[in-house]
This record gives C-alpha cells, sequence and structure tokens, in this order.
C-alpha cells in the first residue's frame, strides 16, 4: 500500500489540472503496469484520462473557433491554424505518455487521432459552407487551401508512442496580435 496514494494518485491529481489547460509537466509520472491497480482501478483511471483528453479537446475546439473567428486573412487563418495544432500536439503526447500501458496508449491515440481527423474534415465542409453562401470562388479556392496546407491531420503522422510528452504554451495563443518592428 502506497502512503501517497501511489501511481494511480499521481495520474488522477496530473489529469485534473492538465485537463483544465493548467501548466502541469508530464515528464515525471509514474510508470503503470497491469499489476499496479486492479481491474476497476484501470477502469476509474481510463475513464479519467478520456475525459481529461475529451475537456482539453473541447477548449481546443473553443480556441480554435474563436481564433477562425477574428482571422480576417489567410494569414491570420494559417497561424490559427498551426497553433492549433501544437494543442492537438499537447493533447496527443499526453494520449501516447510512455508511462502509459501500449493497449491503453493506442486506444487513447486511436480517439485523439479519430477527432483530430473529424475537426479537419468539418473544416473543409465550412469551405463548402462558403460556396453555398456564394462567395467569391477565388476566396473558397485560397480558403480551402490554406485549410489543407496547414492541415490539423499532419499532427496524426508524427510517432505518437515515441513522442515525449511536453508542457503546452498554446491555450489561448490564437488570438495574439503580430507585432511587425519596421527598420
Amino acid at each position: 500500500m502506497w502512503g501517497d496514494g501511489g501511481p494511480y494518485a499521481r495520474w488522477a491529481a496530473f489529469l485534473e489540472q492538465w485537463s483544465t489547460g493548467a501548466p502541469v509537466d508530464p515528464a515525471g509520472l509514474p510508470a503503470l503496469a497491469q499489476a499496479d491497480l486492479p481491474p476497476d482501478g484501470w477502469e476509474r483511471l481510463g475513464n479519467r484520462l478520456t475525459e481529461a483528453i475529451s475537456l482539453r479537446l473541447k477548449d481546443w475546439a473553443r480556441a480554435l473557433t474563436a481564433g477562425l473567428g477574428v482571422a480576417r486573412d489567410e494569414f491570420t487563418v494559417a497561424r490559427t491554424l498551426m497553433q492549433a495544432r501544437a494543442g492537438l500536439d499537447t493533447v496527443r503526447r499526453l494520449a501516447a505518455h510512455p508511462a502509459l500501458p501500449a493497449d491503453l496508449r493506442d486506444q487513447l491515440v486511436a480517439i485523439v487521432d479519430s477527432s483530430i481527423k473529424s475537426a479537419q474534415e468539418q473544416l473543409e465542409r465550412q469551405v463548402d459552407g462558403m460556396r453555398r453562401a456564394r462567395v467569391p470562388q477565388s476566396q473558397v479556392d485560397a480558403r480551402l487551401r490554406t485549410i489543407r496546407e496547414n492541415s490539423l491531420t499532419a499532427v496524426t503522422a508524427a510517432p505518437a508512442a515515441t513522442a515525449q510528452p511536453q508542457p503546452d504554451a498554446w491555450l489561448g495563443a490564437s488570438a495574439t496580435r503580430r507585432r511587425v518592428i519596421r527598420p
């Protein structure tokens, strides 16, 4: 018996903070083995992980929507998508954390990758909505090109199982303004 609650307690405390976007470092999380927890403990931990990931994906989606909502040109849309990919990378890295058992990692990464693919498809469907709204074809083509060249699914190309988790700095970054200094 662990006096400090053991690996489960450390993961639970981390997930509670991480799910809110708090700047916590996942590098110190303990490795988990099948013998560490009873079956119901694994179920609770799996539920905590999926709930934390779901909360972060919802926050990510809100930040992306807000960033795209204020974007007035293709450069800003591209920058917002790039920042969004950084947020997705953070979520995906936790799903693939090397301290998690391989089967659980695989399941979590599949959930995250499915969400990423769905988000990309939704962005492309929104371009179809621009067409139906009779936005000039040149603007529709430019937006589609921007979305595809800065695809959210590029995050899924990295081998998730070997990714090292890192703390994030992307939350709230999508609405920041750029400062240009000229000589």
